[in-house]
């Protein structure tokens, strides 16, 4: 009985010690502790998730060069060897997923919300017929009984322009803005839910680069010109250190065909710029200036880089052309030597490899990087 009543009070004593579960949140509360992006600072860089999503979109697509560019010329058809598609990258799977993705939702917010400019009750789930007589004031109870407060999905919005537009009730401007970019959204949605909802596609890297520039960076050009809608300035704005606006320039080269070269050239410009380290506002001087030390002192000190110049993105002198050497027993491939294959910046992390070509070749006014030594 003694024992027992020993083993009593050490398992109660063991249990006072032991401890105590955290108390779990209730989803409810959780899901509730947050902020609208409405109420930010009017000055602020993002009051609307659409054109956050819209840079999202835009460094993704920048930065799908980057994981193929030892592949590039088996990718673009200018090598004599094939790539499989299983011999993508996940990293680029990753980031061409990550541009269908934003750019949807970058669509969807712009026409949901240009739909509410014409009439608040346009973007939401409701008979279209009803939408058409509220906007002519012929609404009755009973057609307000119809009407319920769920958004529209994408697809639905989409039509919904299009009724408007057969009803000639859709105003001129969102008719100039929208309509010439229809079927492109239809398809981007279409992509958007392979993505979503089975997740087994990815565009390939000149359908991807194609798909972006001669479809929806003209959506987005477009979406820019209007008036229909306050949007930031600064979106389109990026700027390298050598004058480029790599995004402008993308959007303008489309109006002249797909070059591939030329496109994955301001591609990397632009990633490397979105990337960069170096902030160049008054607060961040002096970190500027240790990470430029640094960035220098590391490019200095490579080996294998026959040279170190100024970087084009971020002006650091910091962008090292590494060399290499080549030798083949076949003539048609060139003379032995020593080549620059490559260029990489250990600022801005900018790298180009030489089958990009010489970027002068395809308009950009950047220096000739691809060097040859005869060895023998």
């Amino acid at each position: 009985m003694v024992q027992q009543v020993h083993f009593s009070r050490t398992l109660c004593w063991r249990l006072s010690m032991a401890p105590k579960l955290p108390k779990i949140p209730d989803p409810d509360t959780l899901v509730a502790d947050g902020f609208s992006f409405s109420d930010r600072n009017p000055n602020s860089r993002y009051r609307d998730f659409a054109y956050l999503s819209l840079e999202l979109g835009l460094r993704a697509f920048c930065g799908t060069y980057e994981p193929i560019r030892m592949d590039f010329s088996r990718i673009i058809g200018t090598s004599t060897v094939q790539y499989s598609d299983t011999h993508y990258p996940i990293t680029y799977v990753e980031r061409a997923t990550e541009t269908i993705l934003h750019f949807q939702h970058f669509a969807e917010l712009i026409c949901k919300e240009i739909l509410r400019k014409i009439h608040p009750l346009l973007a939401q789930e409701n008979n279209s017929v009803s939408i058409i007589k509220a906007i002519k004031g012929k609404l009755t109870d009973s057609d307000i009984s119809e009407l319920g407060l769920k958004s529209h999905q994408f697809s639905n919005t989409v039509q919904s322009i299009t009724d408007l537009n057969k009803a000639k009730l859709l105003p001129r401007a969102v008719e100039k803005t929208i309509l010439p970019h229809l079927n492109a959204l239809n398809k981007l949605n279409y992509l958007r839910n392979r993505l979503w909802h089975r997740g087994t596609f990815s565009l390939r890297y000149q359908a991807l680069d194609q798909f972006v520039g001669f479809h929806l960076l003209p959506f987005v050009q477009a979406i820019m010109r209007s008036k229909l809608l306050k949007k930031p300035n600064w979106l389109l704005s990026l700027k390298t250190n050598s004058g480029i606006h790599p995004l402008r320039a993308m959007a303008s080269s489309f109006k002249a065909g797909y070059n591939p070269k030329r496109i994955a050239i301001l591609k990397e410009l632009a990633r490397a710029a979105y990337e960069s380290p170096i902030r160049g506002h008054a607060f961040s001087i002096g970190d500027d200036a240790r990470i430029k030390e640094l960035a220098i002192a590391s490019a200095a000190s490579r080996p294998e880089a026959e040279s170190v110049v100024d970087c084009p993105v971020c002006g650091v002198k910091s962008l090292a052309l590494v060399e290499d050497t080549y030798d083949s027993e076949d003539p048609d491939d060139g003379p032995a030597g020593v080549y620059v294959f490559e260029v990489e910046c250990d600022c801005c992390g900018f790298c180009l490899w030489s089958d990009v070509g010489t970027p002068s070749a395809v308009g950009l006014s950047l220096p000739k990087y691809w060097k040859h030594r005869n060895w023998r």
